[in-house]
């Protein structure tokens, strides 16, 4: 139940596996591109040293209604950066519910938008590690439910916006 299409850097991930949770582990780097998944189950990332920029839209885009855990793999250091201009709601965006955990390191930074954002709640986990905004034309994390955080170093710098937004709908 799993597509993956690759167009020059940008990746798009199509799951439409409902039976079990799958995890996807991201690696590498680019200047231009993308990750895109699209999903109606709860799924795992794993960020394993990612340095993504995409000139063109949100660096990672999870278009899943359900739970994605984010887990910055203990050690690493994950950079994230979108282009500017563009109509995007954040650098990393996810349609459901984000729960980010792990011990890695992730830097963000919205040159459209919201650094990090999702349609539904944000929960950091009880793990230590951290996560650097590092600046956002908007909001540094925003959520349309609440924000939860059991654990993680966060540090917000340079946002038009607020440091951490909560909307309860």
């Amino acid at each position: 139940g799993v597509s993956v299409s690759v167009s020059g850097a940008d990746v798009t991930v199509n799951n439409d596996n409902t039976d079990s949770e799958l995890t996807f582990s991201l690696t590498g780097e680019s200047a231009s591109g993308s990750f895109l998944y699209n999903a109606s189950y709860k799924s795992t990332i794993v960020l394993d040293g990612v340095s993504l920029t995409n000139p063109h839209g949100p660096a990672i885009d999870l278009q899943c209604g359900k739970r994605v855990a984010l887990q910055l793999k203990k050690g690493t250091v994950n950079t994230l950066s979108d282009g500017t201009g563009g109509d995007w709601k954040a650098t990393l965006y996810c349609k459901g519910h984000l729960e980010i955990d792990k011990a890695g390191t992730l830097n963000v930074t919205g040159n459209t938008r919201h650094a990090i954002s999702a349609k539904e709640y944000i929960q950091l986990k009880k793990a230590s590690g951290i996560i650097n905004i590092l600046g956002a034309k908007a909001d540094g994390i925003h959520c349309q439910q609440y924000f939860l955080a059991g654990g993680y170093e966060v540090n917000i710098k340079d946002v038009a916006g607020d440091g951490i937004q909560a909307e309860l709908s």
